[in-house]
């Protein structure tokens, strides 16, 4: 019944840690991956653990359409998590004027006492968090998400002279039912794209 947030540039592990979590949340219920930014890739959600046979994946035309369509699939419970990639197309695409916020609250209410995750992945600006540019006007969703989470690559890991894997940071900047401030490290090795926390 609420809206999570992984925040992180591209490589930072931000993908990968979804794709797990994606994969954790299909052992209990069927999950739907919202592929807004077509970097949707079976292979690598394969190896992450992801069941691709028990995965719904859908490739919405157009950010409202996308949005709709997230309404939808929350308002019907049927599913346990739903991960929308990502908001920087919300932004490269842009929405109707004024349609951001109505969207963000109908999908609140849409959520509201449903069994159903809502999880977006977020590339923030030059890696400023809370920057307006970093949504669509009005689509407040630094404020919306109960959880945030802030994934940093913070250096590549070597198997002799080829690259592993990488080690990442992630950091809780907001948690409706804890204290943010806490930080983790995790290893993503690619030897069949293990996250090991530390």
């Amino acid at each position: 019944g609420h809206i999570s947030e992984l925040i992180g540039q591209p490589t930072s592990g931000k993908r990968t840690l979804a794709l797990h979590i994606l994969a954790h949340a299909q052992k209990r219920h069927p999950c739907v991956y919202i592929n807004l930014a077509q970097t949707f890739d079976p292979a690598y959600a394969a190896a992450c653990r992801v069941n691709l046979a028990r995965l719904a994946l859908a490739a919405p035309a157009s950010p409202s359409q996308a949005l709709d369509l997230v309404c939808d699939l929350a308002a019907g419970g049927k599913f346990g998590l739903v991960v929308f990639d990502s908001t920087s197309e919300l932004l490269a695409d842009a929405l109707p004027a004024g349609a951001a916020a109505p969207a963000l609250r109908r999908l609140r209410q849409a959520l509201a006492g449903q069994p159903t995750a809502l999880l977006f992945l977020t590339a923030p600006v030059d890696d400023a968090l809370d920057l307006p540019g970093n949504y669509p006007p009005g689509f407040a969703l630094n404020q919306a998400a109960a959880v945030r989470l802030q994934v940093r690559r913070e250096q590549w890991l070597h198997d002799g002279s080829l690259i592993a894997g990488y080690r990442a940071r992630v950091a809780v900047l907001r948690n409706r039912w804890g204290r943010p401030g806490q930080e983790t490290t995790i290893r993503v090795t690619f030897n069949g794209v293990h996250v090991h926390g530390e």
